[in-house]
């Protein structure tokens, strides 16, 4: 180490950051969080598991999904639910298929994709 440097011991740091974790850092929000912070403060809490939590299947990416709908910071008030249990639990696969009955497909392309539609 370079004369005239000093470097805190690595115990030291360690201890400093966790004095200052949670309700103890002069930044914390409690429930005033965002969104985004508080997706964030849960991703970090609960623990991840290796399967949607309502349908057991093994995915690769599950969804952080908040049970009651009021985005409390307490854990048990969140899940790990596949794409589809998620869109199932908030009522979005519901309206995704309402929705996509009203379309209308008018024209598609030679692989088949959709090029012109409308409502119905």
């Amino acid at each position: 180490m370079p004369q005239g440097v000093f470097r805190f011991p690595e115990l030291h740091r360690l201890n400093v950051a966790l004095s200052k974790m949670g309700d103890k850092n002069p930044r914390w929000k409690g429930d005033d969080v965002s969104y985004i912070g508080l997706h964030v403060w849960v991703r970090r809490n609960l623990l991840k598991p290796d399967s949607c939590e309502m349908c057991k299947n093994k995915v690769d990416d599950l969804d952080l999904a908040n049970i009651s709908g009021k985005y409390l910071r307490k854990l048990d008030d969140w899940e790990w639910l596949c794409r589809k249990c998620h869109m199932k639990s908030d009522g979005r696969l519901k309206r995704l298929i309402i929705r996509n009955k009203k379309t209308i497909i008018t024209e598609r392309d030679k692989s088949g994709r959709i090029t012109k539609c409308c409502q119905a």
